[in-house]
């Protein structure tokens, strides 16, 4: 979960002081972040991966990494 932190750090580390652009961009990557987070949670907790084979753990984890490469947290 620290990437999750990192990403949400980042985003309000950018919107402080900035532009309308900065905070459109920051408002941007916050939703483009909740919404992956929300979709994988989602479909864990309706159970819609207990019949594609897939770990969510490992799911979850490579989702966090694409967001924190998004965000150039890595």
């Amino acid at each position: 979960m620290t990437a999750a932190r990192d990403i949400h750090a980042a985003a309000a580390d950018d919107a402080a002081g900035q532009s309308p652009r900065a905070r459109l961009r920051s408002l941007a990557g916050a939703v483009l972040a909740w919404s992956r987070m929300h979709g994988t949670v989602s479909l864990e907790v309706m159970g819609r991966f207990a019949g594609m084979g897939h770990d969510p753990g490992t799911l979850f984890e490579a989702d966090i990494g694409t967001l924190a490469d998004a965000f150039g947290l890595k």
